[in-house]
């Protein structure tokens, strides 16, 4: 009856404004014909000039009134005919998935099934216009039910391994996804600080970037995203201070690291990073006074040839005397 008092009150008021010619405009009656209750009347208040607000608030109160008295939104959905209804401002994916996840939201529903039933993982995740829905409505999920996953971690689960870090890391480079990707970034390295993460227990156990025996790839996205981590880690805890270069020594042989750095060279957004890690590498065996056949014998043949010859060059001026 409430919503049908609004509904009057807004036709019988918009009588009398005057539009063109003066002639006024009685809103369309769109709902089904086998609705026949008061509450399940739909207006069409879009025909009528300067009360699209009112018709907004008008349509939004009716639809938490049927998702009050337990209709299903794909009910509701078909009642207002938003599918099919020209020019109204709520036929559209979005507000649909709202109603859905307002349903779903009373039945509970686990965001991960949501998460499926939106299909967000068929086009680019950060540029979706349901994915904002779908964190709101995860983070609340999980507010109410704190045992369960939290968003960051569906995520990571429902793209499967490293794919999420993919998913940021390309986000971070790219001025369209940027804000969407340092939020998410954000949640997650807040997430991994309070599980009590560490670099190097990431970098094992999680991003798994230690279980083949040839070095990740610098450009490798998930590779960036921790070193992101590491930074912002070395600047919270300084006694556990890592750095890529130890992480790398302590999980690979040096000849898969030279072939990472000989690969990385050739790259340039990785050539820098490369360099800096390659005279870390020969600083270390200058300082462990490894003699170029010791260090030949570690390495394999064929690209680290340039290596070898700098560190030749190296070791002769440094410890020449000494041998």
């Amino acid at each position: 009856m409430l919503l049908a008092s609004i509904a009057l009150s807004i036709v019988v008021n918009a009588d009398k404004t005057e539009v063109g010619t003066g002639a006024s405009r009685r809103s369309d009656i769109i709902a089904d014909k086998s609705q026949t209750t008061e509450e399940e009347r739909v207006f069409k208040f879009d025909t009528i000039p300067g009360i699209g607000i009112a018709s907004s608030m008008l349509e939004k109160a009716q639809l938490q009134l049927w998702l009050a008295l337990g209709k299903s939104a794909d009910d509701v959905l078909s009642t207002m005919k938003l599918t099919s209804v020209e020019g109204n401002t709520l036929a559209n994916p979005k507000f649909q998935a709202w109603l859905k996840l307002e349903s779903w939201e009373k039945k509970n529903i686990p965001p991960l099934d949501v998460f499926n039933h939106l299909r967000l993982d068929e086009d680019n995740l950060l540029t979706s216009p349901l994915l904002a829905p779908w964190l709101k409505y995860a983070k609340e999920f999980h507010g109410r039910n704190p045992d369960k996953m939290s968003p960051m971690t569906t995520l990571s689960i429902r793209l499967n391994d490293g794919e999420l870090e993919k998913v940021l890391e390309n986000g971070l480079n790219s001025d369209r996804t940027k804000d969407i990707a340092t939020k998410l970034k954000n949640e997650l390295f807040a997430e991994w600080g309070a599980q009590k993460r560490t670099p190097d227990f990431l970098f094992e156990n999680w991003l798994l970037l230690s279980l083949d025996r040839k070095a990740p790839s610098l450009s490798d996205p998930v590779l960036k995203i921790w070193i992101r981590f590491m930074d912002e880690f070395n600047i919270k805890h300084p006694g556990e201070k890592t750095t890529l270069f130890d992480t790398l020594r302590r999980h690979y042989h040096e000849g898969a690291i030279v072939d990472m750095l000989v690969d990385a060279k050739r790259d340039p957004t990785t050539k820098a990073l490369a360099e800096n890690l390659e005279s870390l590498l020969l600083s270390t065996w200058l300082e462990y006074r490894l003699s170029p056949l010791v260090v030949r014998y570690r390495m394999h043949a064929g690209d680290a040839r340039e290596i070898l010859e700098k560190y030749e060059g190296l070791f002769k001026a440094k410890w020449s005397a000494d041998f």
